[in-house]
């Protein structure tokens, strides 16, 4: 059941544009042909999670296992600027933070949310179930779960 209330969590995606504007921009869900529903930042871009890292739980903290040239191509949703949840799509209480090396990184049902660098601009999602830097990234659904190839 989705909570009925904006949340504000504070995000930026590294080296994004985004964050240059004092507007606040918002965690919601988009649908594709393709994909079917997934997660998305307010202007629209794709969010996606890495099976190399370890999802968190509410006994046990998310592990990111991406860093380095990782990073390059798969860009963290970083804390930092104001972002608020679409209540009548995104589940708030799934929203939350892990602390990396580089600073606090979003997550969504305990895993941490990533860009693709594939994605940088687009509107849509060009893939999902992509193998890379040991592990597989896939589109997150509303529901907090990795969708698989169609």
């Amino acid at each position: 059941m989705l909570k009925k209330a904006m949340v504000p969590v504070a995000v930026l995606g590294a080296g994004l544009c985004l964050a240059a504007s004092a507007q606040a921009a918002m965690l919601k869900v988009r649908e594709s042909k393709q994909f079917g529903d997934y997660l998305t930042d307010g202007v629209g871009r794709a969010l996606y999670m890495f099976s190399g890292d370890t999802q968190g739980t509410p006994h046990a903290k998310p592990k990111v296992t991406c860093v380095d040239a990782c990073l390059a191509t798969w860009t963290p949703l970083y804390e930092g600027t104001k972002l608020d949840a679409d209540r009548n799509t995104v589940d708030v209480g799934m929203i939350n933070t892990v602390t990396a090396d580089d600073g606090k990184i979003v997550t969504y049902a305990g895993w941490p949310l990533y860009y693709g660098i594939n994605d940088m601009g687009a509107t849509q999602p060009k893939t999902t179930g992509e193998t890379q830097f040991g592990g597989t990234w896939y589109l997150v659904d509303p529901a907090g779960h990795p969708i698989e190839k169609k």
